[in-house]
């Protein structure tokens, strides 16, 4: 899904439906029948409005030194440069994570600092399978059969699934799967179990379900937030934290302490306001106040087999990221602006500051509900 950009103050787009059918016979000499021209839906939603700035006081800008020297001094400029890179890096995080949302999510949900909003896009219930059984149950699932009965389901479309998407965790269930383990000795004669690889794995897809690309997509972002309080080895109830919106229940966290002395997992019960419930990890180390709770998150879920469904040439793409109009950056209040936008604000007055401000009005959009068949797999 490319980031484009849309004037005006609102998404809209079109919902491109397909025309189907044949060309008809006519007898020669005869008029062309008249067809009717395939329809468009049409869908608007205000935008996601992402915005975030840092603020520099004077305490910040004359006591600046190069990164792991005392000696060398650095200036306002580099540092702003610095900071607005980092802020960078965070809104092209953020519209990465915008375009995996319709797909694998069938919505795009917002629940942080009290805007709260969810946009469904409607897909299909056919387009969106089961395993049954799902394969993180190795043993007795059929991921080649499953596979095989979802590019089908393309049938009917106007396209055809042209690429599989899927993450490392999801590999791993096809590597132990006793199905496919099966078959590497009759697409290899060898009866060495042992040789899978992503190498053979992509050979009994092809072998099996047809001459399609996949890509194992482990993309994501850290979530990253510290603690309130100390804690000391043994069994993990509850802790405290700075901020824990995105966390949930089942993720697996590193709980770093401040100076790197002590890293180890601990896996999330329940999350409930910025207390989160550990219940069931136990850790050896010690973690004074304000160490580190990271968490990588994937766009694409542990749990979903993607397939990516092709449209002939000139059908446009199966969705885009739109950005509409905003009063920073290159816009402002009299004549706002679409894109990505980044500002620095320099106030003289009492105290003096500075602030570096980056962000995107814009909105995730599905052109074709039928472009995905996303199956849930554990």
């Amino acid at each position: 899904m490319p980031l484009v950009t849309q004037p005006g103050p609102k998404v809209e787009w079109d919902i491109r439906r397909p025309l189907g059918g044949m060309t008809q016979a006519v007898a020669r000499g005869a008029e062309s029948p008249i067809i009717h021209r395939r329809g468009v839906g049409q869908a608007s939603f205000e935008p996601a409005h992402f915005r975030e700035k840092v603020i520099l006081g004077e305490s910040d800008v004359t006591t600046l030194r190069k990164l792991g020297t005392w000696e060398d001094r650095s200036t306002a400029a580099e540092l702003i440069a610095e900071i607005m890179i980092d802020l960078d890096s965070r809104l092209e995080t953020r519209i990465e994570w915008m375009r995996w949302q319709p797909p694998v999510n069938n919505s795009l949900t917002i629940n942080e600092n009290k805007v709260q909003f969810t946009v469904s896009y409607n897909i299909p219930g056919r387009q969106r399978p089961t395993a049954s059984p799902l394969w993180s149950t190795t043993a007795t699932s059929d991921p080649i059969e499953d596979m095989q009965t979802w590019v089908r389901l393309a049938r009917g479309s106007g396209g055809k699934v042209k690429k599989f998407w899927f993450n490392t965790q999801v590999e791993q269930y096809l590597f132990r799967n006793a199905r496919v383990l099966s078959l590497v000795d009759r697409v290899f004669n060898s009866g060495n179990v042992g040789m899978m690889s992503p190498m053979i794995l992509g050979q009994i897809i092809k072998t099996y379900i047809g001459n399609y690309e996949y890509e194992i997509y482990d993309a994501g972002y850290n979530l990253i937030t510290y603690t309130n309080a100390a804690q000391g080895s043994g069994a993990v109830t509850t802790i405290a934290v700075d901020d824990a919106t995105g966390y949930a229940a089942g993720d697996v966290c590193q709980l770093c302490a401040a100076d790197e002395s002590a890293e180890e997992n601990v896996t999330i019960a329940s999350v409930s306001g910025n207390t989160i419930n550990f219940t069931g990890s136990t850790v050896t180390g010690t973690y004074p106040a304000q160490s580190m709770l990271r968490c990588w998150k994937t766009y694409i879920a542990d749990t979903v087999f993607m397939m990516e469904v092709e449209f002939p040439p000139g059908s446009g793409p199966l969705g885009e990221v739109i950005s509409v109009d905003a009063v920073y950056g290159q816009g402002s209040l009299t004549s706002p602006r679409p894109g990505k936008f980044a500002e620095t604000i320099f106030h003289n007055k009492d105290p003096k500051q500075i602030e570096i401000i980056c962000g995107i009005n814009a909105l995730p959009v599905l052109y074709r509900k039928r472009g995905f068949i996303v199956a849930t797999i554990a």
